[in-house]
């Protein structure tokens, strides 16, 4: 394979109030309620409430190892090191936005900033991960993923009936099915790897696409990838 995926190492860290996050639409955007406490390990965590019914959520990571995992209490929240990186957030319209960026970027910090979201439903999510890296939950819903000389692990639940669209460009990605077995893979292939199960096609390294339906096709994956490697797991 030509890239191999970054496995970071897993940390609580703090995160510190930040402001509005650009937004790429001519409405307004409204702030969401944050509140701030700090931990007993000394991190800062941050609870960002957004003001408005979230349908869509969108998390931007540059620079920063990010991990979005299920919050126990149903918040939005997050934990991260304050004096390395800033958390900024808002609600544009229903989709609530999260963005991480890195203060101190001459400094190597390796910790993850850890986003808790809450476990429900959500008509897409939008993730964005540059020069970094971007985990994502098994949530059943439409996902979208931008990925630039980033690592991407991203998990799919076994009743997954949405759509996922990936886009990469020097990056690796790993795709966990989680059993899913009614799905349709579309994949567009630029100088790249591509590793799928024994069970499916073997992909032809000389080929610029990928094909492959299991049942009536309902899940669709669309993989687009230009000098990256990609790797799907059906465990």
């Amino acid at each position: 394979m030509l890239g191999l995926i970054l496995l970071v190492s897993l940390a609580l860290t703090g995160c510190q109030p930040g402001t509005e996050s650009e937004v790429s639409t001519g409405e307004p955007a409204s702030s969401a309620v944050t509140e701030s406490s700090v931990s007993q390990n000394g991190t800062e965590m941050e609870s960002a409430q957004p003001e408005e019914t979230v349908d869509g959520l969108k998390i931007t990571a540059e620079g920063v190892p990010v991990e979005v995992r299920f919050a126990s209490d149903g918040q939005y929240r997050c934990e991260y090191d304050k004096n390395e990186y800033a958390v900024t957030t808002t609600t544009n319209g229903s989709t609530f936005e999260i963005k991480v960026t890195d203060s101190k970027p001459e400094t190597n910090n390796e910790d993850n900033v850890i986003v808790y979201i809450p476990d429900q439903s959500y008509g897409l999510i939008t993730g964005v991960s540059e020069g970094s890296s971007l985990i994502l939950p098994a949530i059943n819903a439409n996902i979208t993923v931008t990925s630039n000389a980033s690592s991407v692990m991203a998990s799919l639940p076994s009743d997954y009936n949405k759509t996922l669209n990936y886009t990469g460009n020097t990056s690796s990605c790993s795709l966990s099915m989680g059993g899913v077995h009614d799905f349709a893979v579309n994949a567009k292939i630029s100088t790249s790897s591509v590793s799928v199960p024994s069970s499916w096609p073997a992909y032809d390294m000389l080929s610029t696409s990928y094909d492959y339906t299991s049942g009536n096709g309902t899940a669709k994956i669309n993989i687009d990838v230009t000098s990256s490697s990609f790797v799907f797991s059906d465990e």
